[in-house]
């Protein structure tokens, strides 16, 4: 029987509940570590303290993680500091660097070696470049602030290096009319932008086939796909949008409403089915590290803050799921998360 658009919202929505339920145990509080599905497992890779606190971003750099932590800095740029830390794989700490301002994006440029650093996701954005291999850092650079908020994630695509642009100033009918996703570029000695999304850009909407007019109020997180496309969480109005790019221009946007009004954060591609995939969970100020031999490979997984309860369903804590683009829907794999955000898959299959 073929099923309206609204029944298979609400199926998947039910699916997701009950794959969830069955993560978590019967007791009402959260567990102290978190529930996985049979295959997975899940450690503590390592925690904050209380001078380094709150890990977000994660970027993998040969056999070593680095974790961004953000401390208590204001997202704005106008008071405080984050720490960018670097780790072997056994969690020993190798390096402590510092940077101004509240960090919630971080990237390893495969083209230079070089660790982008983006600080200040609500305003006065600015970069810094780390070298990995001698712990040299710039100092820091502005961004380009093309919405009147800041910018967040960095994505790296044959030539071109995209930010997406967050915390936009929407006009007086709600709509973001700014740019979503920029191309930044060097010249004069600054940083300058060009659109390649705009916030109220025309696009497709994977459930229905039908042509949409967006309105991305919350660009997030931004990763490249194994096809080589963009894909942006537009994470308070709980969607993803796929960007299918030709020779460096949008040539297709589609729209993927996630099930349940879910909203996400992160998401990595399962670029083998052995690895591990390492979560900082930021509300638990902990850095987790999921181990499986059974990982969908070149698939999506992404973070998600949960589901809200409703009259017929408690709620259900963040959780880390594979990820659906025909559906929108995120199957859980690790339950019982406090507030995730960064994520990152290392393979570890022969």
């Amino acid at each position: 029987m073929r099923m309206t658009l609204p029944a298979l919202r609400g199926a998947l929505l039910a699916s997701t509940f009950l794959a969830a339920a069955a993560l978590q145990p019967a007791a009402a509080q959260a567990p102290a570590m978190p529930t996985t599905a049979p295959g997975f497992t899940a450690s503590v890779f390592t925690t904050g303290t209380e001078g380094m606190s709150h890990p977000d971003s994660l970027a993998l750099v040969g056999h070593h993680l680095w974790i961004a932590y953000g401390n208590t800095a204001a997202p704005d740029g106008s008071s405080g500091y984050s720490n960018i830390v670097e780790y072997t794989m056994t969690g020993r700490m190798v390096r402590v660097l510092t940077v101004g301002g509240h960090n919630d994006g971080m990237r390893l440029d495969p083209r230079t070696g070089m660790i982008w650093a983006v600080q200040n996701e609500d305003g006065s954005p600015n970069l810094v470049m780390i070298d990995p291999m001698t712990g040299a850092q710039s100092a820091p650079s502005p961004l380009p602030a093309v919405n009147g908020g800041g910018d967040d994630d960095i994505s790296f695509l044959g030539e071109d290096t995209f930010i997406s642009a967050s915390n936009p100033a929407l006009n007086t009918s709600g709509i973001n009319t700014s740019p979503a996703i920029i191309r930044v570029t060097r010249s004069g000695g600054a940083y300058v932008a060009e659109s390649l999304l705009q916030g109220d850009a025309p696009a497709v909407n994977v459930l229905t086939g039908q042509p949409v007019t967006l309105n991305l109020t919350d660009p997030d997180s931004m990763i490249v796909t194994p096809e080589g496309d963009l894909l942006l969480d537009d994470q308070g109005d709980a969607q993803l949008i796929l960007v299918h790019m030709m020779n460096g221009k949008a040539e297709r946007v589609l729209q993927i409403p996630l099930a349940g009004g879910v909203q996400v954060d992160d998401t990595a591609y399962a670029t083998a089915s052995a690895g591990e995939l390492f979560v900082s969970d930021t509300g638990a100020n902990t850095v987790y590290r999921v181990k499986s031999s059974m990982f969908h490979q070149n698939r999506p997984y992404s973070v998600s803050t949960g589901v809200p309860a409703t009259s017929t369903t408690p709620a259900i804590p963040a959780y880390v799921g594979h990820l659906d683009l025909q559906t929108g829907m995120l199957t859980p794999i690790v339950n019982g998360l406090v507030n995730p955000h960064g994520m990152v898959f290392r393979p570890t299959g022969g």
